[in-house]
């Protein structure tokens, strides 16, 4: 399995990419204002995804939806695409393209055979097909943001851990959760507003407490970074990561 890493930059960055991450090439895990440029920068085929993940509804998660949609909606589809994300999904996708393009735009109407848009809670499991499936949980972050731990057939593979401050209730996911995680690193020592994990955080609160093969990979950046303690890394755009069996 292979994780090719389209971006690594937070809401607010000194102009790097927007998180965003493809498994596989059919799994596409956010979509970002830049997410079409990112996909071709990385000259990964459309056609090839299948199924859609947002965690949550901030901007720089969601709003890349009405540019992917349109690309696909003048390119064709090889069949249909499911969209997972929290409550509101369909609403909140089609109201961003209307916005984008007008309601009258033929689009939104296409949207309806092309797309499946399903809402989901923690602690869903979703199957996605070739054996592989996601089970999903909950974020500590002010709106409702969704992570999961992806599952091929030998167990679980990874997990992803979108935009979150530090919880207990996270440990669990961590430790059960594969060999590799995908985890926000947002946050910064000393910030006034604490919204995001630090590496700070996860080095003294997860990695004592994990098995020493868990490999931590930080993404949703203010900035590029170099690899952190322990078995804390970063990724970059272009990054594959290679998951193992």
């Amino acid at each position: 399995m292979r994780l090719t890493i389209l971006g690594n930059g937070g809401g607010i960055s000194d102009g790097l990419p927007y998180n965003s991450f493809l498994v596989d090439g059919r799994l596409l895990c956010e979509v970002p204002p830049d997410v079409m440029m990112s996909l071709f920068r990385e000259k990964m085929p459309l056609d090839a995804i299948r199924n859609i993940f947002i965690s949550h509804f901030h901007a720089d998660h969601c709003f890349g939806f009405p540019f992917l949609a349109l690309r696909l909606f003048y390119d064709g589809m090889a069949g249909v695409i499911t969209t997972f994300g929290p409550a509101g999904l369909e609403a909140r996708m089609l109201e961003l393209c209307a916005l984008a393009f007008g309601k009258d735009h033929p689009l939104r109407e296409w949207l309806g055979g092309a797309m499946r848009f399903i809402e989901i809670a923690p602690g869903t499991t979703l199957e996605l097909g070739d054996g592989i499936s996601i089970k999903t949980f909950t974020m500590a972050h002010p709106v409702e943001t969704i992570g999961f731990t992806l599952f091929g057939s030998g167990g679980p593979r990874f997990t992803y851990m979108p935009d979150t401050l530090w919880s207990e209730d996270l440990l669990p996911f961590i430790q059960s959760g594969g060999k590799a995680v995908l985890i926000d690193l947002n946050g910064e020592p000393g910030e006034a507003h604490r919204v995001h994990l630090s590496e700070a955080d996860l080095a003294l609160k997860a990695l004592p407490r994990c098995a020493e093969d868990i490999v931590f990979y930080g993404t949703h950046l203010k900035r590029n970074k170099t690899a952190g303690a322990g078995r804390i890394r970063y990724v970059r755009p272009g990054d594959r990561i290679e998951i193992a069996e």
